[in-house]
């Protein structure tokens, strides 16, 4: 009854009579015809390439609610791609290509699929069973060797795997598995290890975020499949991380389901589903483009009314599983799930990296020494296929652009052999930049813009000068000038990988110093 008379207080049915008489209302006919399919009317958000000015692909409702923000990188056509821009009224998502494959996640057109609980514990299985193996053998390459042939797959698919674990170990911590959760400590982040799957692992989440709220510990929560990356509002000492097993995992069923309960009615986690509810309701347009903060007020709107009571029961069927989280703090009480911690002062665990990397500002530099290297190799790849402009500073006639790789060691103007080569940034004006340095010689005096223009001009001819190849590599690098250049060259790596190691702190200290630099300009 609830549900008739909410329908007939959107004039979509007429209740006459006293309650009795059933009528259409004016509304009915095109409410029956926009609501024939159950399935949600998801939005298509347009995902176009600012580069290129076309569009690539697009992304869906959930996955817009849920996981787009300026600066996340996700794959989309089998590249990664970097949201630069999200236009509220049309929805269109600007992206720019990303040369940082790190913590991509697929971009996604419908409703995103999670990962299952049965497929999260035979994760943690394996695991088990490649520790087990590199206790044995003693090298990754054997152990993956070893259980390719049991489990009758390609060894080079199972080397990553075993490497990680490898990893893991090595760094003397616990190693998760499908009845082993360890609760890591890392600068502000407490990293839950738990391989129970995504619907669990959120139902944990809200369960985590009611208990460490009434601490005033906790700011904000992430989960994936097999991890909980919760967000404190400051360092816990080890004693305190010591004692999160028996606050998070002794809960009794009563206080789980309470939890649970506090944590719906604090935050109301599924608005961007209750959307679609009230769609279906007729109470909204189908279609319409809504950005996270007004979806953000639909239950304080639709509470009380069979629209909020029809969300929190489809949310709890398809989007949480709180008996499957009563039954994991049986498990650890009776001990068939053991529950261990780290503190970590330095970096992270190599299994804690991953969503870290996602959700975190954690730094580039605290990737597992794997994934640091495969970081380093790409940005190598990425510089080498670029091409430079470059400019003599001697003669003023010799302009040329070339493919960085194709560079000699130490590059020569074709004309008048001098070593004195300038190179262009990207969109400079070489042929002005020639006619300023003409105009330099002839004694004629300069603006300032102009001035400044051929002094870095010449601060990265020096360089090349002094350092060949080297120097258009490290200039190439975002947010390496001159003056950076400069410090890194000086330094005479006797490794690449050193050299290379070294361009990329540069690069990650400025994109974290960006906001301040622009903001200085325009004071």
């Amino acid at each position: 009854m609830d549900v008739i008379y909410f329908l007939d207080s959107l004039n979509e049915l007429r209740f006459e009579e006293e309650g009795k008489v059933l009528r259409k209302g004016r509304r009915s006919r095109s409410y029956y015809y926009e609501n024939l399919s159950m399935i949600p009317d998801e939005r298509r958000y347009p995902i176009i390439n600012v580069i290129s000015d076309r569009k690539i692909g697009t992304l869906g409702d959930e996955f817009m609610a849920l996981r787009a923000r300026v600066g996340l990188n996700f794959i989309v056509r089998g590249r990664v791609w970097r949201i630069v821009q999200i236009e509220e009224e049309t929805g269109t998502v600007y992206v720019v290509p990303s040369e940082d494959p790190l913590a991509a996640i697929p971009g996604w057109d419908g409703e995103m699929l999670p990962v299952p609980f049965d497929l999260a514990q035979e994760t943690g299985r394996m695991r088990e069973e490649i520790g087990r193996a590199l206790r044995e053998t003693g090298k990754a390459e054997v152990a993956a060797e070893k259980l390719a042939k049991k489990l009758a797959t390609d060894k080079v698919a199972l080397f990553d795997a075993v490497r990680e674990v490898e990893e893991q170990l090595k760094e003397g911590a616990p190693l998760p598995t499908h009845n082993h959760i360890l609760i890591e400590a890392f600068d502000k982040y407490l990293i839950v290890h738990a391989c129970f799957g995504e619907i669990v692992n959120r139902t944990l989440g809200g369960v985590f975020d009611s208990i460490l709220s009434d601490r005033e510990i906790i700011i904000g929560w992430w989960n994936d499949g097999y991890r909980l990356l919760i967000e404190t509002s400051r360092n816990l000492v080890q004693k305190e991380v010591e004692k999160m097993s028996s606050i998070l995992f002794s809960l009794t069923d009563e206080e789980v389901k309470k939890a649970f309960d506090d944590y719906l009615e604090a935050r109301f986690p599924f608005s961007y589903k209750m959307k679609f509810v009230a769609e279906r309701f007729g109470a909204l347009p189908r279609g319409k483009t809504m950005g996270p903060e007004r979806q953000g007020q639909l239950p304080g709107q639709f509470r009380g009314t069979p629209i909020f009571d029809e969300t929190l029961r489809e949310a709890m069927l398809e989007k949480v599983d709180v008996e499957k989280a009563k039954e994991i703090m049986r498990s650890v009480k009776d001990g068939k799930i053991r529950v261990s911690t780290v503190y970590r002062s330095e970096k992270p665990t190599p299994l804690a990296y991953h969503i870290l990397a996602k959700y975190s500002e954690v730094s580039e530099l605290m990737a597992p020494e794997r994934v640091l290297l495969s970081n380093i190799d790409k940005m190598k790849l990425a510089i080498e296929a670029r091409t430079a402009t470059l400019m003599c500073m001697s003669c003023g006639e010799w302009i040329d652009e070339k493919k960085i790789k194709s560079l000699s060691e130490q590059p020569s103007c074709e004309k008048c052999k001098s070593k004195l080569l300038a190179l262009l940034y990207l969109g400079q004006d070489a042929t002005h930049l020639r006619e300023v340095l003409r105009r330099r010689r002839e004694g004629k005096e300069l603006a300032d813009e102009e001035l400044k223009e051929l002094t870095e001009a010449r601060r990265t001819a020096d360089l090349v000068l002094s350092y060949g190849k080297k120097a258009i590599i490290a200039l190439e690098v975002k947010g390496v000038g001159p003056q950076t250049a400069s410090r890194i060259l000086g330094k005479m790596h006797p490794r690449e990988d050193e050299f290379y190691m070294d361009l990329l702190k540069a690069k990650i200290q400025f994109l974290r110093t960006r906001e301040y630099w622009e903001n200085k300009e325009k004071d």
